[in-house]
């Protein structure tokens, strides 16, 4: 059954889903394909709706009803009355996903269902996205201006599929702070999709110039958005035959450095095929350091080398030496003698 009710779900998503044996996904849970049969019990209309993936909890007590260990992913609300929930399942829909969930304590699916439940930042569990979005929109409402939340927002919309609703949260997310690399990071996405390549440029540059200040944000989550920017990139340079850079153009005047350090540029190649080379460059844009300490203090050595000039060996001239002009007499009986020669001289 499972085989024929499930596809992969296309849309780029933030969260983790843990398998059966604890191991982080690599991609979102399945999507299922045919709406299931659900009723609102906010106004008892029953309905079809696509409701995402499904999220099964075996956790607590035994004899809970499967209805109650049930969460949905996508984003759906009641079309008689608008509600997000909560929802019975009609019997087709209860029979539909007992099977499913029977499959999975069996292991005799070969697409399972994952397991866990959906939680928003602040720890609230939620059984639909729209439940969440609602949760989100009342914080919002007395913090209008908090681009945390604005970002929040739009990440479960995206994550429930309304593109529309993402898109504008990301937007009102970085009116309130344009350094926002989360938000901007997800503005290029959206804009590369659109087609739209020098205005997602412009955002995904804006996620490399900023991710190194952006230390309230977890290093895994930097390195990540980092990552998705340059492969966005690369792909707009691909697309536009070059005519987008990768990388901004860098802004040395912009540098903070003591006057009297020299601005040390360090050149890599970069082999991308290699995870290695990719951790290395995200690390770098973030600000982590990728040369030794050596290689610095080699490269101001260099730099007070040049600003001495070559180094100057000095002697004492006694003063029956030959007289440096090189005239053959003894230093005493010509410069020497004159006064015209200093006795610290250049050998």
């Amino acid at each position: 059954m499972a085989n024929k009710t499930v596809r992969k779900h296309r849309a780029r998503g933030r969260s983790n889903y843990r398998s059966r044996r604890g191991a982080v996904a690599a991609e979102p849970p399945p999507e299922l394909e045919h709406p299931l049969a659900l009723r609102c019990k906010a106004c008892a209309k029953l309905g079809r709706y696509h409701v995402g993936s499904v999220l099964f909890d075996p956790t607590g007590d035994p004899e809970r009803e499967i209805e109650d260990r049930v969460t949905f992913t996508g984003y759906f609300r009641c079309r008689a009355c608008d509600s997000p929930g909560p929802w019975e399942l009609a019997t087709s829909a209860l029979a539909g996903l007992t099977a499913l969930f029977l499959g999975y304590m069996t292991e005799e699916d070969d697409v399972p269902p994952f397991v866990g439940s959906m939680r928003i930042f602040d720890g609230r569990r939620i059984r639909t996205c729209a439940e969440g979005v609602d949760h989100i929109r009342e914080l919002i409402a007395h913090d209008e201006r908090n681009a945390f939340l604005w970002v929040r927002l739009g990440n479960l919309l995206k994550r429930g599929g309304e593109a529309g609703g993402a898109y504008e949260a990301y937007t009102r997310a970085v009116e309130l702070d344009e350094t926002d690399i989360e938000a901007l990071c997800q503005l290029g996405e959206f804009l590369v999709d659109r087609g739209d390549n020098e205005e997602a440029a412009l955002h995904l540059h804006a996620v490399l110039e900023h991710a190194r200040e952006s230390t309230e944000l977890p290093r895994e989550l930097r390195v990540q958005l980092v990552r998705e920017a340059l492969e966005l990139l690369f792909h707009i340079n691909r697309r536009t035959k070059g005519a987008i850079d990768v990388f901004p153009q860098p802004q040395l005047d912009d540098v903070d450095r003591p006057d009297d350090e020299p601005l040390v540029l360090e050149l890599r190649e970069f082999n991308l095929s290699r995870e290695s080379d990719w951790d290395l460059l995200c690390s770098s844009i973030i600000g982590e350091r990728t040369f030794h300490d050596d290689s610095r203090q080699q490269a101001r050595r260099r730099h007070r080398d040049a600003v001495a000039g070559p180094a100057i060996a000095e002697r004492k001239i006694a003063r029956n030496d030959p007289c440096p002009c090189g005239s053959g007499k003894k230093f005493k009986r010509c410069h020497g003698r004159a006064g015209k020669l200093a006795e610290r001289v250049n050998a």
